[in-house]
């Protein structure tokens, strides 16, 4: 069975992290990024690739990214500032997906 999930990981386009998620709709799908990608940025890839995850299922999805990869912090620490551009920039493309701007802001901000 290992076997087989290693297959499975090598299998999915060559990505470093690749895990089995199931979201709030029950879907079960596969997140998969790179060491060093931004978090924020992946966990919204995800949303947009499959559609239909709420807003407030990306603070989870940022978190569990942040731990796989190792850089997870606990809550109350210090995190290094997101661009003002970046910020605005990820914004633009939670809104796009459908969600209202602060329903956007609250899931960027936690």
């Amino acid at each position: 069975n290992q076997s087989m999930q290693q297959q499975t990981i090598q299998s999915a386009g060559g990505k470093d992290f690749n895990y089995p998620v199931e979201v709030a709709d029950g879907r079960r799908l596969t997140i998969s990024w790179n060491r060093g990608e931004n978090p924020q940025e992946v966990a919204l890839n995800f949303a947009r690739q499959h559609g239909g995850i709420a807003a407030n299922e990306l603070p989870d999805i940022v978190n569990f990214i942040s731990q796989v990869s190792g850089s997870a912090a606990p809550a109350m620490s210090v995190q290094p500032a997101v661009p003002p551009a970046m910020q605005q920039q990820l914004l633009q493309q939670v809104m796009a997906m459908g969600f209202p701007e602060p329903l956007a802001r609250q899931a960027l901000e936690s």
